[in-house]
């Protein structure tokens, strides 16, 4: 089903984004080749940010940014999918701690039972090691579910931690990633990022 598709796309951008600093080179140099005119973008909403408070109606959402951290607005936004960062500042074994927060367009209404089915199956696809279900919590009042994670690669290991709901047009997917040496710390964090959060009407 499509919602599969997208779920597949929204891991694979999180895990990426988690671990890999974009570098912006400088312009080539030679001529200039001729390009077609760009189509207008749309400008995307913006938050608003008043000290740790963080309150995003149009996404319909508010939270409170962990001490120290900093938030990466629209960090990820294409089509269905759309993704709120928040940053430690600290790196640790090659990973920046980060809590990521990915709204998912839910048109076809998908529950929190066959969300998170299709999650794992689409995490299981991806190669994820040591999958656990921790086990239900509410957030902001709804039924939760989470579960535990990592990714291998040969030099690198990725500590994951997801907190799936769905709200108001969303699945909603609340990504802890760290270092596995510092994932119970981040996970304390996860959980005051949690209570915090808070689903409003999105605009």
């Amino acid at each position: 089903m499509k919602m599969r598709g997208l779920l597949s796309c929204a891991v694979a951008i999180l895990v990426v984004a988690a671990v890999a600093a974009v570098a912006c080179g400088e312009g080539g140099a030679g001529d200039e080749t001729p390009t077609a005119e760009a189509t207008p973008r749309t400008p995307l909403p913006e938050p608003t940010i008043q000290g740790n408070q963080y309150m995003f109606p149009a996404r319909g959402y508010s939270a409170t940014i962990p001490d120290g951290w900093t938030a990466d607005p629209n960090s990820v936004a294409s089509g269905p999918l759309k993704v709120d960062a928040f940053f430690s500042s600290e790196e640790v074994d090659g990973v920046q701690t980060n809590i990521a927060v990915a709204c998912e367009d839910n048109p076809e209404n998908v529950g929190l039972a066959q969300y998170v089915e299709i999650k794992l199956e689409t995490l299981r696809q991806l190669d994820a090691r040591d999958l656990q279900r921790l086990g239900a919590l509410e957030v902001s009042g709804v039924p939760a579910e989470m579960v535990q994670y990592h990714y291998e690669s040969d030099d690198l290991t990725i500590g994951k931690i997801d907190v799936l709901f769905v709200g108001g047009p969303c699945a909603w997917t609340v990504s802890l990633t760290a270092a596995p040496s510092v994932l119970e710390a981040g996970k304390t964090v996860l959980d005051q990022f949690l209570r915090s959060f808070q689903l409003s009407s999105a605009s």
